[in-house]
């Protein structure tokens, strides 16, 4: 019964012991201008310069932009090979440019995990990598790439653009 007992303890805090922390690492800030220099993004260039975005909302989204109301947080994970992160974050970001949203009016942080601790966690979780939110008053009112991702999964073909376009017009 004690080698039981002891069995069971050990096989007890092993599994505690393996458990991950829950939170263990912070986001950190990055300048889209140097993104490509820094270790884990080297793709990003490439990824913006193959990115076709629909000129048609693009212009749209100019129309309805207000650099005065409109920011944006956008959280990214470097090195990574899922196509969210190497084909949705240089969309958007390629859609900023060409629309003049500048980087005065969005954060970029670079995160390990959708777990990573940031500014905002008060305010938002993050769901998906990348993730792009739409803040107001300092307020987050819409997630862009959460939107994109459920109606990929429910067999939209929309482009990202579509969607920066809807939340702009909330």
């Amino acid at each position: 019964m004690k080698i039981l007992l002891s069995i069971y303890l050990i096989i007890l805090f092993l599994l505690i012991s393996c458990e991950s922390n829950p939170i263990s690492t912070t986001a950190e800030l990055i300048d889209i201008v140097q993104l490509s220099k820094i270790p884990g993004f080297q793709w990003y260039d490439l990824e913006v310069q193959n990115y076709n975005p629909d000129i048609n909302i693009v212009n749209e989204v100019k129309k309805v932009y207000n650099s005065s109301k409109h920011k944006f947080v956008i959280m990214v994970k470097p090195s990574c090979s899922c196509p969210g992160t190497q084909k949705q974050f240089p969309a958007i970001m390629k859609t900023f440019n060409l629309a003049g949203i500048t980087q005065s009016n969005y954060l970029i942080y670079s995160v390990s995990s959708e777990r990573t601790k940031h500014p905002y966690e008060k305010h938002f979780k993050i769901n998906e990598l990348p993730s792009i939110i739409l803040m107001q008053d300092s307020l987050p009112v819409y997630s862009i790439a959460d939107t994109f991702y459920i109606q990929r999964n429910l067999g939209s073909n929309k482009p990202l653009e579509y969607y920066l376009l809807e939340a702009l017009k909330k």
